[in-house]
């Protein structure tokens, strides 16, 4: 597995965070200077092709359905919601070294810490899973210190508050629903952290596992990765 380990023993203090799922860190993404990008999927499922109980889950699963290393061999299924999200991010999914590369330079986790029975509407995260979803994201940055934020989905928009951003060190710069896209709303969310200075772009797309056109997607997340 071609990831980043260096950054483990830290990201392990946050409690909240199963260490199961610690997110997977691309082997060249510490080299990145100024534009680090975090990919924050949504929730985690017990119906998962990946059993969620297992050590290194999250990185298994991007092993599989982004570099298509390691065990891929064994088991070929990948998740369209991945291979959507690549195209958004204008990755060709045809070549497999550019996918390699994207997911060697990207970091990527989900932001529920609990294990969701199904994506039926009554399991369903609760308000205070975003809430502790939250505190897990601004411990986070701290440590990966990305650039650019891509939230897989819009639901945690409307549980952030600013004083917990600020509790956490990050000053709200900006916070926006902005013009529809087909028959979603993208948000963006500016950060700025408190001790450091350096701004952090959070944006929020449509969950690609929902029917969507890819190509208007990809032009927004263009237009913002600037």
């Amino acid at each position: 597995m071609e990831i980043d380990k260096s950054f483990d023993a830290e990201m392990l203090r946050i409690k909240i965070l199963n260490p199961n799922w610690l997110p997977w860190i691309g082997k060249d993404f510490n080299s990145i200077t100024d534009k680090r990008i975090l990919i924050v999927g949504e929730s985690n499922y017990l119906t998962e092709d990946v059993d969620v109980t297992q050590k290194d889950y999250i990185r298994k699963l991007i092993e599989k359905d982004g570099t298509h290393m390691g065990w891929y061999e064994a088991n070929k299924f990948i998740a369209r919601r991945h291979l959507k999200l690549e195209k958004i991010l204008s990755v060709n999914i045809d070549i497999e070294a550019e996918k390699r590369t994207f997911w060697h330079n990207a970091a990527y986790y989900n932001f529920i810490q609990t294990p969701l029975e199904s994506r039926m509407e009554k399991d369903r995260p609760h308000f205070s899973l975003y809430l502790e979803g939250w505190e897990v994201f601004f411990q986070l940055l701290d440590i990966l210190k990305p650039r650019y934020c891509i939230m897989n989905g819009v639901n945690s928009y409307n549980h952030f508050y600013e004083d917990t951003a600020e509790a956490f060190g990050y000053f709200t710069m900006e916070k926006n629903i902005l013009n529809k896209i087909g028959n979603a709303y993208p948000r963006k969310i500016l950060l700025k952290n408190k001790n450091f200075g350096n701004r952090i772009k959070v944006l929020f797309i449509k969950h690609s596992s929902l029917p969507m056109k890819i190509e208007n997607w990809n032009k927004f997340i263009t237009s913002e990765l600037k």
